[in-house]
């Protein structure tokens, strides 16, 4: 619960805009199934500081986190580490996303970096392949 109020799907640019295509294909469909599926209201920001989600949209989430069953409690705490984001991980845990989807939910930043810049690979990855040639 403590990552809600700066998810980072609440976080969006209107630049560039293949980063602004990335966040409309990829987290507002999340952000529209948890409201949608939950009844509440997530507020979205396109600035730098913290948006505070409404107090019945936390209590809800809430309530919905508290009444998970341990093995259901234990894949949210990963998916959210994992995506860095508490929506993503709910969205996954409780069947509103594939996982492909929220892979791609959380590579939105990171791929549209790869699309304006191009991709680096690592340099491990370079030396690696040395040795295998």
């Amino acid at each position: 619960m403590s990552y809600l109020d700066t998810d980072t799907i609440c976080f969006h640019e209107d630049f560039p805009e293949i980063l602004v295509k990335l966040q409309d294909e990829h987290w507002k469909p999340i952000l529209k199934w948890i409201e949608k599926q939950y009844d509440v209201e997530l507020k979205v920001t396109d600035g730098i500081f913290q948006v505070e989600q409404p107090h019945r949209t936390k209590d809800t989430l809430r309530k919905l986190v508290d009444g998970m069953d341990a093995l259901e409690l234990a894949a949210l705490e990963r998916a959210v580490i994992s995506s860095k984001s508490f929506l993503i991980g709910l969205a996954l845990v409780k069947r509103g996303i594939t996982v492909e989807q929220a892979a791609q939910a959380t590579h939105v930043e990171v791929n549209s970096q790869i699309d304006r810049w191009g991709e680096v690979e690592d340099s491990k990855c370079q030396i690696m392949k040395r040795y295998l040639m």
